[in-house]
């Protein structure tokens, strides 16, 4: 099975450890001048400095804490969440941005920053096209998921590359192994006006004429700022990417940085049991698979976001729970990019470690300690209430597959569990990116785009929404930013 494990990134991202352009600067804050200082190189930093130096920044220099770029957004599923697009039209998929702007709020309970979304919806379908246009990454299709068929399939590791490319093609000076620390603030003005970072022991100074932004991805890496914000988290197995220690959060706190969303931390579903990459999920209880407990009974609407679909499974004996489906569900899922890796071996004839064949669901139940009973009469009563026209899943099913009964041999049976793909909450920012303090005001020369914000999703987040707010917001931020700068 495929993954985008540390060897491979290394491997693909071998030059992006070089160091700036200019090589290192100073420790003399006067030879470190820049017009924006971006902290962080995943997918929201990169685009941000593409985005600064197209709209007139000479100087952007880029910090990265780890030894190469990407972040998050290099080891992502790359589902890109977007409304309205050629690709949609295509496939006959009708959607519109206002659609999408009411499933982000009905899905978030209205939790959401209404001023964000809509700054995200405005600004989404024209980085994505920009996207397609500068870099030429195209997505491969649409996946379905909770709600509007939306969720673009695109190479994450190929965009994350391009990125680089283009931002190192036209100046920025992005320096790897080069972990921020402080947040530099005018005493006069409250403005911030750099920040300072650390390599190898020793301090660097980054000045900067705009001001900085926040690309630090969230905390899914720091046990002690989960456990802060939410105990049960501290348990659950993360994928963040390595440098997902909430930097970017500690540094906006220390300026008085309001945050959002805290309260609905959560871990995503479905994954293997002890996953290490995405490629460790699997979306097929979208495309018809069964959920059940450790008593073999159905216990949750598997329509729902995977968010959601997660808070049940945590409420359930160990935290427990199974997926169950037929042959035909599984060519379903095959069908779809992000599932084909997890099911194409059982077409050769040859069944992985992570999930149990039979050739009864009996067998399949007893094989994976399920009472094959119970687990009998759980997907009977299923099938049934297909067949009377009452499906039992909620309103946001129209994504599914016709709702398929689970009745053709052989029948499958994968142990699902719980992790954190990303943290979907923190530092609290307006429809332009800039940081709020804790009053709600404006603090002037900061900006903060990616993971490492809180308000756009609210309760809950939709499939696509993390990857693309990324560089959506990093877009804003970016524009924003510089805009100022020249007034």
């Amino acid at each position: 099975m495929p993954s985008f494990n540390r060897r491979r990134i290394l491997a693909g991202f071998a030059g992006c450890a070089l160091e700036g352009v200019m090589g290192l600067p100073a420790a003399s804050a006067s030879e470190a001048a820049y017009d924006l200082v971006i902290v962080g190189a995943g997918g929201a930093g990169l685009t941000a400095a593409c985005i600064a130096l197209g709209a007139g920044a000479r100087r952007v220099a880029v910090l990265e804490s780890e030894p190469v770029v990407g972040g998050s957004s290099a080891i992502c599923g790359g589902l890109w969440a977007v409304s309205g697009t050629e690709l949609q039209r295509k496939l006959h998929i009708q959607d519109s941005d206002e659609r999408f702007y009411q499933d982000i709020l009905e899905i978030g309970q209205h939790r959401n920053s209404e001023e964000q979304v809509r700054a995200y919806i405005d600004n989404n379908r024209r980085q994505f096209n920009w996207v397609r246009s500068t870099l030429g990454i195209e997505a491969r299709t649409v996946v379905p998921g909770a709600g509007v068929e939306r969720a673009h399939a695109m190479n994450p590791r190929a965009l994350v590359a391009g990125l680089y490319r283009r931002a190192r093609s036209m100046g920025a000076d992005i320096f790897c192994s080069m972990r921020a620390g402080t947040l530099d603030q005018d005493r006069r003005s409250g403005r911030i006006c750099g920040c300072q970072a650390v390599k190898g022991g020793k301090i660097y100074n980054f000045k900067s004429r705009a001001g900085v932004v926040l690309a630090t991805g969230g905390f899914g890496r720091n046990r002690a700022m989960l456990a802060a914000f939410s105990p049960r988290m501290r348990f659950v197995s993360s994928i963040s990417a390595q440098g997902s220690r909430g930097d970017g959060l500690r540094m906006a706190r220390s300026v008085g940085a309001g945050l959002s969303d805290m309260q609905y931390l959560r871990g995503s579903y479905a994954f293997t049991l002890n996953p290490s990459t995405v490629d460790d999920m699997t979306l097929i209880s979208y495309y018809g698979a069964v959920i059940v407990n450790s008593d073999s009974h159905r216990f949750v609407d598997e329509s729902l976001p995977y968010q959601k679909i997660a808070d049940s499974v945590l409420m359930q004996t160990g935290g427990r729970s199974w997926l169950v489906f037929d042959e035909k569900i599984r060519k379903e899922a095959l069908a779809h990019p992000f599932d084909r890796h997890l099911w194409e071996p059982l077409s050769r004839g040859r069944v992985p470690s992570y999930v149990i064949r039979g050739r009864t669901l009996k067998e399949a139940a007893g094989a994976a300690g399920l009472d094959p009973v119970e687990l009998q009469k759980s997907i009977d009563a299923y099938n049934v209430s297909l067949k009377g026209g009452h499906p039992p899943r909620g309103k946001l099913s129209n994504a599914d597959p016709a709702l398929l009964p689970v009745a053709e041999p052989p029948f499958f049976i994968m142990p699902a569990t719980v992790c954190l793909l990303g943290t979907y909450c923190g530092v609290t920012i307006d429809g332009h990116a800039r940081v709020l303090d804790r009053k709600g005001h404006v603090i002037p020369g900061l900006w903060a785009a990616g993971e490492v914000t809180g308000g756009l999703h609210g309760t809950t987040f939709i499939m696509g929404t993390g990857f693309s707010k990324a560089q959506v917001f990093g877009r804003i931020a970016a524009l924003d930013a510089i805009a100022g700068a020249k007034s």
